[in-house]
C-alpha cells in the first residue's frame, strides 16, 4: 500500500514538474545538433499550448452548455406556469359550460312545462265547450293538433263532437286508432 502511495506521489511530481516547464531543461541539455532522435525541441511547449486551448475550448463550450441548460430551465418552468394557467382556465370553461347547459335545460324544461299547461287549458276549454263550437275550431286547427285533441278526449265527449267535427278528420283519426290496434 505505501509502494503504490510512494509511486502514485512521485508520478503527479513528475507531471507537474513536465507541466511547469521542467521539460525545458532537458531541451537545453540536448547536443546542439537540434533534437534527440524523433523529438522536436518545440513539440512540450506547443502541445502544452494546444493542450490550454484545448481545455480553455472545453470551457468555454461547458460555459455555453450551462447557459443553454438555464435558459431550456427558464422555460420549462414557464410552460410549467403556461399550462397551469391553461388547465385552470379550462377547468373554467368546463364549469361555465355545465352550468350554460344547466341552466339551458332548466329553461328548456320549464319552456316545456309552460307549453304543457298553455296546451292542457286550450285542452279543457275546448272539453268545456258546446260539441258544435269546439268542432268548429277544432276544424280549423292544424290536422296533426286536432287529432292530437281527440286523442286525449274521453269517449264521451269525442262522441259528442263526432256530429259536428269534419268528418274526414274523424275517419283518420278513427283508420289511424284501428291501425295502431292491429300492430299490437
Amino acid at each position: 500500500m505505501k509502494k503504490l502511495v510512494i509511486t502514485v506521489l512521485v508520478a503527479g511530481a513528475v507531471a507537474i514538474w513536465l507541466i511547469s516547464g521542467g521539460a525545458t531543461v532537458l531541451h537545453s541539455a540536448m547536443p546542439v545538433g537540434g533534437a534527440a532522435k524523433g523529438t522536436d525541441p518545440g513539440k512540450p511547449e506547443a502541445q502544452q499550448k494546444n493542450v490550454a486551448e484545448e481545455l480553455m475550448g472545453l470551457e468555454k463550450r461547458r460555459q455555453q452548455l450551462m447557459e443553454k441548460e438555464a435558459a431550456l430551465a427558464a422555460k420549462e418552468q414557464e410552460l410549467n406556469r403556461i399550462s397551469s394557467g391553461l388547465d385552470a382556465r379550462l377547468k373554467a370553461l368546463n364549469a361555465a359550460q355545465k352550468s350554460f347547459e344547466d341552466a339551458l335545460n332548466e329553461k328548456k324544461k320549464r319552456e316545456a312545462e309552460l307549453a304543457n299547461a298553455k296546451y292542457m287549458k286550450m285542452f279543457k276549454l275546448l272539453k268545456a265547450m258546446r260539441p258544435e263550437e269546439a268542432a268548429k275550431i277544432m276544424d280549423k286547427l292544424e290536422e296533426p293538433i286536432a287529432i292530437g285533441l281527440l286523442e286525449k278526449y274521453d269517449q264521451k265527449t269525442v262522441l259528442k263532437l263526432a256530429k259536428y267535427i269534419s268528418q274526414q278528420r274523424l275517419l283518420k283519426w278513427i283508420k289511424e286508432n284501428l291501425q295502431s290496434g292491429i300492430k299490437r
